[in-house]
């Protein structure tokens, strides 16, 4: 990203938000994409390399091992990252003592929760390779990796808190720099050991990273006059029913709604082929969010200091005023993929042939996700996270209902349910804030 493209995007955000808040969120937002895009372009380069060293079929067994760890810390989460984000936001100027409660409560849950899943996923290892993956030889090595997710998920929780404290720039370089070593170290124990070196040296590289992002947590928990306790914690349960437990269940909706929306796409005439171009498609839906992302991110604890003491007023305020720079950034480049969709999809071969609408229309929903999702941002930031609850559940039944109406057309239909089901979504998203920024309710 150039500096000509840098000034570009900031003349955006400075142009529709006060200067306070702008520079804020754009200083967020540039460290947070510069880090991402050098850890995108990183592991690009190293998932080339690695595949020379393993192989397609011991690459394929590593990614699988891979997927399954990282969808169990999903699971053992709970939500905690998103808690001890929006509350170091919070608190951070207000109550650093209670603060230092809640961060200790997080890292308590999170190390039970991750030990507990660990312990779990390591005596059903056997079963799951052979039962559920049909590869009974890659137990061993799904047994390992269950010490990477335990100080994954904690590592999350670290990396959250300093999120939430807006240290963008300590994050980004942290970042950036462990990557570096983890995948130069797992490259090198590839080519050594194969692929069980591969996953030994992923297990002992997430140790070294948490280690890495401990020491540096706890300097700027110190500079910000942050003591973690573990002392009165019972205190704070309240945090893990109000935030932690409806932000857990908000992110266990995506996984299910997507897998039965795709069950049932392959289940339609050339199941598999339809779902082949929506993958394709998915492809290029990463560029159009790739910035936005990163807006949110750093919008979270900007937006929880503007809705303390319940101004909700100015909080929605801002919210409309990102949504219409994300739509900004993101709309021309959801146009430039449509008007080269015709190219894009010859690039791919004559068996995904027809696919440029499938492109074209997941290009323009991923506009209107990412445009939605600082509604998200706010939702969050108010800790209205029941409410926010209810309309996930509300998007997943109406993108499930809507696709048993629409997938007879393969997967034009499976896009225009997703588009339409995003829509109903952002409706009533844009609904629940206003209400919210004229009402002084409790959610």
């Amino acid at each position: 990203m150039n500096k000509i493209v840098l000034k570009d995007i900031k003349k955006v955000v400075l142009r529709k938000l006060n200067s306070d808040v702008s520079s804020r969120i754009f200083k967020g937002t540039i460290w947070g994409a510069l880090g991402g895009l050098f850890v995108r372009i990183f592991t690009i380069v190293f998932s080339f390399l690695l595949a020379r060293v393993l192989g397609s079929v011991k690459l394929g067994e590593y990614g699988m091992i891979n997927t399954t760890t990282s969808t169990i810390t999903g699971l053992a989460g709970l939500g905690l990252g998103a808690t001890v984000n929006r509350f170091s936001a919070a608190l951070i100027l207000t109550d650093r003592q209670r603060l230092g409660r809640i961060i200790g409560l997080t890292f308590v849950i999170g190390w039970i929760s991750s030990i507990a899943y660990g312990v779990i996923y390591y005596f059903l290892a056997d079963w799951i390779a052979a039962a559920l993956l049909d590869t009974p030889h890659l137990g061993e090595l799904m047994k390992i990796s269950s010490l990477t997710f335990v100080f994954g998920l904690i590592n999350s929780i670290q990396m959250s808190s300093l999120s939430g404290l807006e240290a963008f720039k300590t994050t980004s370089i942290l970042t950036s720099i462990t990557t570096i070593l983890q995948t130069l170290f797992v490259l090198v124990c590839a080519y050594l050991f194969s692929i069980r070196g591969a996953i030994i040296s992923g297990s002992i590289s997430a140790l070294i990273v948490f280690i890495i992002f401990y020491i540096y947590s706890r300097k700027e928990y110190l500079k910000r006059g942050i003591v973690v306790s573990y002392k009165n914690l019972q205190s704070e349960l309240g945090v893990v029913w109000n935030y932690s437990l409806p932000a857990f269940l908000s992110s266990l909706i995506v996984g299910p709604v997507i897998w039965i929306t795709n069950t049932l796409l392959i289940k339609q005439p050339n199941g598999f082929h339809e779902l082949g171009v929506v993958n394709v498609a998915l492809q290029w839906e990463s560029a159009v969010k790739f910035l936005p992302l990163y807006i949110g991110t750093a919008a979270i604890p900007v937006m929880t200091d503007i809705t303390l003491n319940r101004n909700y007023r100015d909080g929605f305020i801002l919210t409309m005023k990102l949504m219409k720079t994300v739509f900004i950034i993101t709309f021309p480049i959801a146009i430039a993929i449509a008007m080269l969709a015709p190219n894009i999809i010859k690039g791919y071969g004559d068996s995904f042939k027809g696919g440029e609408y499938v492109i074209v229309v997941t290009a323009f929903t991923a506009v209107l996700v990412m445009t939605s999702n600082q509604l998200g941002s706010f939702i969050s930031a108010t800790g209205k996270m029941w409410l926010g609850l209810v309309l996930n559940l509300i998007w997943g039944m109406s993108f499930i209902l809507l696709s048993l109406i629409f997938l007879n057309t393969g997967s034009t239909g499976f896009v225009n349910a997703k588009l339409f089901s995003y829509g109903i979504h952002m409706i009533l998203s844009i609904a629940l804030c206003g209400y919210l920024s004229r009402s002084n309710i409790d959610g």
